[in-house]
């Protein structure tokens, strides 16, 4: 076991079907894909094998944010001016891509877990569950 909190490297250890098992997100066929909005993620922790050093939760909802970016950005999908202004780049330049759907807003989980030394630890992780979806 890692017996630490999750990093990239440890992202990457998983199974990948987990993700694909737990996801309800709609089927990304581009002439049914549906505007930027907020998708059920559950994320099990037991399925991404952290289950020897985590200890609760067993997973959690994360969300997913999926869907397209239209022009004109409507003020319902959060743009920044940002991807308004790539979005003008873009309608100039199809080389430029198109703003993405993304995650605006986020809030943390808390996290008991088993550190390298077998101590228990409650920690709070930050930008762990998304709240809002937006065109960035």
């Amino acid at each position: 076991h890692n017996g630490g909190p999750p990093s990239s490297s440890n992202a990457k250890a998983g199974n990948d079907k987990s993700y694909r098992n737990h996801t309800k997100l709609p089927v990304r066929n581009p002439y049914h894909q549906k505007f930027c909005n907020k998708y059920s993620f559950f994320v099990s922790f037991t399925d991404l094998k952290w289950n020897d050093w985590i200890i609760a939760p067993d997973g959690y909802e994360a969300w997913s944010c999926s869907g397209k970016c239209p022009f004109p950005l409507h003020p319902n999908l959060n743009s920044t001016n940002h991807a308004i202004v790539q979005m003008l780049a873009h309608l100039m330049n199809p080389q430029v891509p198109e703003p993405c759907c993304a995650p605006t807003k986020l809030q943390p989980i808390s996290v008991l877990y088993y550190d390298d030394f077998s101590n228990v630890v409650l920690k709070k992780y930050r930008n762990m569950i998304v709240q809002a979806c937006g065109c960035l």
